[in-house]
């Protein structure tokens, strides 16, 4: 089983490049700079480098000249991590992979690796369709939908929902009750009549407490608000199948 090699001279950096690996069951092995990496490469089976740029010793443009020239390395995948964002000609030219900046999002670092590693390592992306009016209430779907693996689009109205469902596959429809022109009912019961869209399961809030005992069939889950943010989260995860 080959390894990725994390080479950071910060620590919190390379243990957070490592749970990121951790969450494609890919095993890491970590140096503080490239001297130390081009031990590691000299007893471990490495199928990816993930470096810093800046690191005493040698750093990582440095180590990349030096694996390349190594006949046993030189096809080893390196992806540079840098804050430095104008290096990426010269990181190019040096023999690195991909160049990723600084601070970088991190299912695109995920993404990024699972290129090298096959099927152990395939993301699949849930796509969530959020129906909300409300400006305000941004900030708390962030906090609900700031997860691994999920991705979401914010439209305001129930044309705008349809006309995006209509461009892009979705595994779950989040929508508010209260909505001008058609509201959140009429919406969902428009979704489960068009045979494309009927299997899409659908999250419902509102302030309406009246519906707590009367949720529309078409609804999937209920919540009134306020609501907890984790309690809808788990309830994505659920509904999409998402497994850790």
């Amino acid at each position: 089983m080959y390894k990725i090699l994390i080479v950071d001279d910060f620590k919190t950096q390379r243990q957070f490049i490592s749970g990121i690996c951790a969450d494609l069951k890919l095993e890491t092995v970590e140096a503080v700079n490239g001297e130390e990496a081009l031990k590691i490469l000299e007893k471990e089976k490495i199928g990816l480098i993930l470096t810093d740029y800046e690191m005493p010793i040698l750093n990582g443009m440095e180590l990349t000249k030096k694996v390349r020239k190594n006949v046993l390395w030189k096809d080893i995948p390196i992806i540079m991590i840098t804050s430095v964002s104008d290096l990426k000609n010269k990181a190019i030219a040096s023999g690195v992979s991909q160049f990723v900046v600084k601070p970088f999002d991190r299912l695109d670092l995920k993404k990024n690796i699972s290129e090298y590693f096959g099927e152990q390592s395939q993301i699949k992306t849930f796509n969530v369709l959020l129906l909300d009016d409300v400006q305000l209430q941004t900030a708390i779907w962030e906090r609900v939908l700031s997860m691994d693996y999920f991705e979401y689009t914010k439209v305001h109205t129930a044309q705008e929902a349809l006309n995006e469902l209509r461009k892009k596959s979705y595994d779950i429809i989040l929508t508010d009750y209260s909505m001008p022109n058609v509201d959140g009912d009429r919406f969902v019961r428009k979704i489960k009549t068009l045979p494309e869209f009927s299997r899409i399961p659908i999250i419902m809030i509102t302030a309406n407490k009246d519906l707590a005992k009367n949720k529309p069939a078409e609804v999937d889950r209920l919540f009134i608000k306020p609501f907890e943010p984790s309690a809808v989260k788990d309830t994505i995860k659920e509904l999409v199948g998402w497994q850790t």
